[in-house]
């Protein structure tokens, strides 16, 4: 049995193992996207557990096939996961109930985590009244 390739002109067939092969390679294209976005995205329990089932899918079926094992290469913006990750910890701060304000000023000391972040806003007095060292 033979059949057209997707999105191929009228006449270009294709045999069913070439069909099953396109249809491999775009399943492994998409999770190749998926493992992207979820890396992007800093979702680093989603991009290990696709990573991990890409490698096992491409092991299992690739050793009957004469495969190698895939390069990968990833890419970090610094810049760009350390402002989301701010942005992150800063909408928690607030959800947390703190002035965002308060949460902007608890990142700007220098916070590296949620724990930092309260623990520096829970020394700090509430806003209006003056610093301890002031009313002595």
């Amino acid at each position: 049995q033979v059949q057209r390739a997707p999105g191929s002109r009228p006449g270009t067939l294709q045999s069913p193992m070439e069909a099953d092969t396109r249809q491999a390679s775009g399943a492994f294209d998409w999770q190749l996207q998926e493992l992207s976005a979820a890396i992007a995205s800093g979702d680093a329990l989603t991009a290990a557990a696709l990573a991990r089932q890409l490698a096992t899918n491409r092991s299992a079926s690739g050793a009957s096939e004469g495969w190698t094992a895939a390069a990968v290469r990833c890419e970090v913006d610094r810049d760009a996961a350390t402002a989301a990750f701010r942005r992150g910890l800063q909408a928690t701060l607030i959800g947390l109930g703190h002035a965002p304000p308060r949460a902007v000023q608890a990142l700007r000391v220098g916070a590296q985590s949620l724990e930092e972040a309260v623990a520096w806003l829970e020394r700090q007095p509430p806003v209006g009244q003056p610093p301890p060292q002031a009313m002595a």
